[in-house]
């Protein structure tokens, strides 16, 4: 819960940075549905087994400006799945591990956007992922694309995919033990420009 409290405090206090700047502000909300590719576990380097999971679910806020048809932006998500099946080796140790994996994500993006009333966009971001019982955050990064259609002066919708990369996270209960966690993430939101 303390991570969670820091997380947002730092999102929030990062966007009213941004908020202060003036026009072509904008805040997005979006739904998630993610899914975990299957995550390697290596001991000393050595791949010993993976972690496959369900397809999940999560939410994104960010907050950004416009700088024509560039944009920049403060992001933050958090992403659950539920743990399918767990292996080291041939051994199957599903019912040792935790039910889901959750984790949060703070990330600066950047962006382009194409054309005037349908407007496809590319962005890429840089930033941390924190992953329940894993030993701290990791640098994660992504990529995205999407389409973005105005509604009016204000709202807008848009559907997108973002491909979430992380380095290795470590155990915080077995030494030398890291998992890699990289996810595919589709979403679909709502966006208010001021």
């Amino acid at each position: 819960m303390k991570k969670f409290i820091v997380l947002i405090s730092a999102f929030f206090m990062l966007n009213s940075s941004i908020a202060v700047a003036g026009d072509d502000v904008y805040f997005k909300l979006s739904g998630l549905i993610t899914n975990l590719a299957t995550s390697d576990v290596e001991f000393q380097g050595a791949k010993v087994g993976e972690i496959k999971t369900d397809y999940g679910f999560g939410v994104s806020v960010a907050a950004g400006k416009n700088f024509g048809n560039a944009f920049a932006e403060i992001e933050y998500a958090h992403r659950k799945v539920d743990v399918d099946s767990a292996r080291l080796g041939t051994l199957d140790v599903t019912d040792f591990v935790e039910d889901d994996i959750s984790s949060d994500l703070l990330m600066a993006n950047i962006g382009y956007e194409f054309g005037k009333k349908y407007k496809p966009y590319i962005l890429a971001g840089l930033g941390m992922n924190w992953v329940d019982e894993m030993d701290g955050a990791e640098f994660a990064y992504q990529l995205g694309a999407g389409i973005a259609q105005p509604l009016n002066d204000h709202f807008g919708i848009f559907v997108g995919y973002k491909y979430l990369g992380s380095l290795a996270l470590d155990d915080d209960v077995l030494n030398d033990v890291t998992y890699e966690f990289d996810s595919h993430n589709f979403e679909a939101g709502i966006k208010y420009s001021f």
